[in-house]
Order: C-alpha cells, then structure tokens, then sequence
C-alpha cells in the first residue's frame, strides 16, 4: 500500500498520543475533529498545510507545534481546544485565520519563530502592523489570539517589506 501524503478525518480516534508519518503532506479538513482524547501529536516538517478545523473539539490537546514547513493556520483549526495550554508557530507561516483559536481559553503562551512584519486584517483589509514587543510577548499573543475571533481579525506576515 503506497504512503499517502493527505491525511484525512479520523473522527473516531481513542488514542492520547499521536506521530503524523513523514510521508504526510497535508491534513484535511478537520482531520482528528472531535478527537476528546488527543493529547499530543507531532507534526513532521513533510506537512505543508493544515486544514480548516483539522483539530476542532480536541478537548484535552495542550501543546501544538506548527513545524516551519506550514504556511497557515486555517479557520476554527483549533476551536473548542479546551486544554491547549502553549503553541509555537513555525517560520514559514504568513496567514493566521480569525477563528483559529476560537474558545481556546487555556491559551497562555504563543510563540512566535518569526516576529516581524505582522499585520492585523480586518474585514480583508490590511488595519496596521502588529507591534513587535506584542509579538515576543507570549501571554500577551496568547490573549490576543484568543479574542481575535470576537473582533472579526486575521493575521497576515508580508514579505519583502521596504
């Protein structure tokens, strides 16, 4: 059986502790929704793309680190993470989605690889660069995180700013 590189939903996961094969590229949309009794995973930098809800109702996962391979943070990608406590967001992503940490009222320490050239988007629109030292600040980007749903925000990193 060929490895597959797009790992699809499983919504019946029992298992506390999952290791994402390195033959994976991508995770489907809400690839482990609803998995209650995930607790930790680890994603290999082979995943390029996380979907949309892909860790939606994991209820006990505590921390998360995005590999630099990754390039966005999807809508609702960990809504309803209860218990997710820390994350760490690799280099390479430049969107992060308004609702991506929606109700993730654990949320207490983000951080960062790359801390430069953050803007707020608000309603599509570029509003205004993301002050660095909120961005090195990892309670303070947690909290921001956690609200940004309410206030209709996105993230987005540009490159090759003059």
């Amino acid at each position: 059986r060929p490895p597959r590189s797009t790992l699809f939903p499983y919504t019946t996961l029992f298992r506390s502790s999952v290791t994402i094969p390195d033959s994976v590229i991508n995770l489907a949309d809400n690839a482990f929704i609803n998995c209650s009794s995930l607790e930790s995973i680890t994603i290999p930098n082979s995943v390029t793309s996380i979907g949309q809800g892909a860790f939606c109702n994991c209820s006990k996962l505590i921390r998360i680190i995005i590999p630099d391979s990754v390039e966005s943070i999807e809508n609702e990608t960990f809504r309803n993470c209860f218990a997710l406590e820390s994350i760490i967001v690799g280099s390479s992503v430049k969107y992060i989605a308004k609702g991506a940490f929606q109700d993730c009222s654990s949320l207490s320490s983000v951080e960062f690889k790359d801390t430069e050239n953050w803007y707020i988007e608000e309603n599509g629109q570029l509003s205004y660069e993301m002050n660095v030292d909120i961005l090195r600040d990892r309670a303070v980007l947690a909290s921001f995180l956690r609200g940004m749903y309410t206030r209709n925000w996105s993230l987005k990193k540009l490159f090759n700013i003059e």
